[in-house]
């Protein structure tokens, strides 16, 4: 062996005792160096530490130490907790800087998601805001994103802080004439400028975006002012007023009945009511609603004198035959008029000694009989040719006396239960079972409130 293998023991000595390893080792060190391998420290790993010089290149084994050799292989680039950068360690994972995971090389918590008009984007390590094209964060405040339109913002007008003359208008980022008179900018785009007709259009009416939509109605645009073009089915714009659209129920308010101002007739009327847009009215006794006419022809009230056989306290309401029709309904006028059996008392028949009710006649077998059926028990009537409750809002206190929609029959005459059926247009309140209208005084029995305030 020569002095440079010595030299080269001595130098693998040296780096195991700096090393911490037993010189029992250095066996298996002289072997690395007679075939002449230089052992070289360790590279770094994953942010490993700089590797130990390597050993020196010389004598063998038992000869004086040559000189020392070369250091070994410097440390590797390391990345942040054992990534290799740019990458960073979060969450156990190597990861890329990003709007996800934190656009800083030690920030792992992601940008604020994106907000109103903007998207959020790394700009030097820092989380920034980038604005949607034709809007600008010119307030400064994080909490409400890009606010401003800057493609129409005369204060603002392309870019933040930019202020049109006054006048002017701010389209498609830059400062414009004004429009001419009714013509408006409503649409924001420079391709045409004051593009619509303020005059005309329903969607930008007088004003951009001011929209036309009356109550109850199908609206439109007239010399810059919201009208009404149709009304819903039902309905009418009695009062002229296109603020509020069309107001009256004409399927029910008896001073607008099927059209506007077109009132329910008050000939022999007792108590007027509209429904479906025809007024059904309560008639006084002896008159009859039989002839309804339709809108827009007037209403003529309760024009038929329902005083005959054929009609008798109402409408189509026929006596039997040999009866006649008196203050009281159909009734006797002779025993011959009764039938077979029967005598007359006061207009009602008798028949084999048993009184009848009013408006009825005998059998061939001599009972009481309504019409061409039994006669009437449990408290009904004879009206016509049929029994009929006591209680029967259409015979309320009298043959073919119809109550007012909406009341009751109660004892025979006509009367509310709840607030709902006092409301014949003007509200109302039922107390006592009459109405009330606009806190004035009860109303007569089957009168209701009109829209006027007035009992009717």
């Amino acid at each position: 062996m020569t002095v440079v293998a010595d030299r080269r023991l001595a130098g693998v000595l040296a780096l195991l005792a700096a090393t911490g390893f037993a010189a029992c080792n250095a066996v298996s060190g002289v072997a690395d160096v007679e075939f002449g391998a230089t052992a070289s420290g360790d590279t770094s790993g994953s942010g490993g530490a700089t590797g130990a010089g390597g050993a020196g290149t010389g004598g063998h084994v038992g000869l004086d130490a040559g000189s020392g050799g070369s250091g070994g292989a410097t440390t590797g680039t390391g990345g942040s907790g054992g990534c290799t950068a740019p990458t960073k360690l979060c969450n156990g994972q190597c990861v890329s800087p990003g709007i996800v995971n934190g656009c800083g090389p030690a920030d792992c918590g992601p940008c604020k998601a994106s907000g109103d008009n903007y998207l959020p984007v790394c700009v030097g390590g820092q989380c920034e805001k980038q604005c949607a094209p034709g809007f600008g964060d010119c307030d400064n405040h994080d909490n409400n994103g890009c606010e401003t339109p800057t493609g129409s913002d005369a204060t603002n007008c392309g870019a933040c802080g930019v202020t049109c003359a006054q006048g002017t208008l701010c389209v498609g980022g830059a400062c414009t004439a004004p429009c001419a008179p009714p013509t408006g900018e409503c649409d924001g785009s420079p391709q045409v400028i004051c593009e619509t007709d303020l005059s005309t259009d329903a969607a930008s009416c007088g004003a951009c975006g001011h929209s036309c939509q009356l109550p109850f109605a199908t609206s439109k645009c007239v010399g810059g002012a919201c009208v009404v073009d149709v009304c819903a089915q039902g309905r009418g714009d009695c009062d002229g007023d296109p603020t509020n659209g069309c107001e009256v129920k004409t399927t029910s308010d008896p001073l607008h009945c099927g059209a506007c101002a077109r009132p329910c007739g008050a000939t022999h009327v007792e108590a007027v009511t509209c429904s479906s847009g025809l007024c059904k009215s309560t008639c006084a006794p002896g008159w009859g609603n039989c002839n309804v006419p339709l809108a827009p022809s007037n209403d003529d009230g309760c024009e038929d004198d329902v005083a005959s056989v054929a009609s008798c306290g109402g409408c189509g309401l026929a006596c039997a035959a040999g009866l006649a029709c008196g203050a009281a309904g159909c009734g006797c006028t002779d025993a011959l008029s009764c039938g077979p059996g029967g005598t007359c008392a006061a207009g009602v028949c008798t028949c084999n000694a048993k009184a009848c009710g009013a408006g009825e006649t005998c059998a061939a077998n001599g009972a009481c009989q309504c019409g061409a059926g039994p006669n009437c028990t449990n408290g009904k009537r004879c009206c016509g040719l049929s029994c009929v409750s006591q209680n029967d809002p259409k015979h309320c206190g009298g043959c073919g006396h119809a109550c007012a929609f909406g009341l009751e029959c109660v004892s025979g005459a006509c009367q509310c239960t709840d607030d709902n059926q006092c409301d014949a247009g003007g509200g109302g309140a039922c107390v006592a079972g009459n109405c009330v209208c606009g806190g004035g005084a009860a109303c007569a029995d089957g009168l209701r409130c009109l829209a006027n305030g007035t009992c009717g």
